[in-house]
């Protein structure tokens, strides 16, 4: 029955934190509001492969180039919809909302996350609700994105953990139990900080323990893009250039003609 309600526990966090990712849809994407009924959810981080670009574009099939992003650049993707036969997604560079728009979701490598780890790792987690208390801790808390993952999504100074909020306390879910022993607890909030900190030394900014869970290659298209489209503002000055050009052109022939 433990077992049971450890595991309802945890689908039930995931769904919370999926939902709370999914709030996100576009502002300025006219594309996307037109064809909101066909989109799929992701909600999960990708990565542009190194050695790889990847363009992102006002919509898909005949959109307006917005950027061209370069390996190693880690993408939000939002929603993802199949446009004659081929995966477009629609997101944003981290920290670059105003590169909001559309690419092939097939150039991108999936990063693994937080639920990864928890569907993976589901044996080794057990829900509890346990905290720890300033006077536990002596130092800044170092929060990651999963156990033995090696990457550091943020810290908890002293002064975020001796005060008022929450009591004091810093609060946490679920506990995974490492290879080596190590326990490793996840916050599911605290001050806007969320994340899994190593329970054992909590400030500790190198936990020794290293995870390679085995990840599925999500990059299916590798050729090299197609040239992007000029851009509206670009034909514009093309179409007045020309426009020009003619009336020079009618201009000298009147002229003479008149002579």
């Amino acid at each position: 029955m433990k077992r049971i309600l450890s595991l309802c526990l945890i689908v039930l966090l995931l769904t919370v934190t999926a939902s709370a990712d999914v709030l996100w849809e576009p502002y300025d994407n006219d594309y996307y509001w037109g064809n909101s009924e066909k989109v799929t959810s992701v909600a999960e981080k990708y990565e542009v492969p190194v050695g790889s670009t990847v363009n992102v574009y006002t919509a898909p099939e005949g959109g307006e180039l917005i950027k061209t992003l370069e390996g190693g650049t880690v993408v939000y993707v939002g929603f993802s919809l199949e446009e004659n036969g081929e995966l477009w997604a629609t997101g944003y560079p981290l920290y670059d909302y105003d590169t909001e728009g559309w690419f092939r979701l097939g150039r991108l490598q999936k990063q693994y996350s937080h639920q990864d780890f928890v569907n993976d790792y589901a044996d080794h987690i057990s829900a509890q609700e346990a905290y720890l208390t300033a006077s536990d801790i002596s130092g800044t808390v170092y929060t990651w994105t999963y156990p033995g993952s090696g990457v550091s999504d943020g810290t908890i100074p002293p002064e975020a953990l001796d005060t008022d909020y929450n009591d004091g306390q810093l609060s946490y879910g679920l506990v995974y139990t490492d290879p080596e022993g190590g326990q490793w607890g996840y916050i599911g909030y605290h001050m806007g900080h969320v994340g899994w900190m190593y329970l054992d030394d909590p400030t500790n900014p190198e936990p020794a323990l290293r995870l390679y869970p085995e990840i599925t290659n999500t990059v299916t298209d590798t050729a090299p893009e197609e040239a992007p489209h000029p851009s509206p503002a670009y034909g514009k000055v093309l179409g007045l250039v020309g426009l020009v050009v003619i009336i020079t052109a009618v201009g000298i022939v009147i002229l003479k003609k008149k002579k």
